[in-house]
């Protein structure tokens, strides 16, 4: 990835068997580093509660950061998926988040993939995998990516 300045990475990491999820991040503040996630492997976490209302595996606040990369993940048979809330103060310092080549499936109790932001935020996404997902768009209240 081009560009230089701080960056916050999660790479090359497996996490199995974890009922609290993957992981998750938040930043606040006017001006924050570069998130990265990428080559990661989560399998079966999550905590299965009633219904479709599990927290998800991997959720992130993103707060006026400039760029967020989230590549070459496998996330398989999981108790909830991805989701993202990105916010910007202003257009000038909304987001670029770039979800590439990631396998999202066999997850349950929770939208795959869910991306949601305010002011400003270009969510960019291509070559997303998503297949055999308990409810997916269609048994959801509001729409998915």
């Amino acid at each position: 990835m081009a560009g230089v300045g701080p960056r916050q990475r999660i790479a090359n990491s497996i996490i199995t068997d974890n009922e609290g999820g993957g992981f998750h991040f938040s930043q606040v503040g006017e001006f924050n580093p570069v998130i990265m996630v990428e080559s990661n492997r989560i399998q079966r976490c999550g905590l299965k509660l009633l219904n479709m209302t599990s927290p998800p595996v991997i959720y992130g606040y993103v707060q006026n950061a400039r760029l967020a990369t989230i590549a070459n993940n496998y996330i398989v048979g999981n108790a909830g998926g991805v989701e993202i809330n990105t916010t910007a103060m202003s257009r000038s310092a909304s987001i670029y988040l770039n979800i590439t080549n990631n396998i999202i499936n066999y997850n349950s109790h929770g939208e795959p993939l869910h991306i949601e932001g305010s002011i400003g935020g270009y969510p960019v996404i291509y070559c997303k995998f998503i297949n055999a997902c308990e409810g997916f768009i269609w048994q959801n209240s509001r729409p998915s990516l």
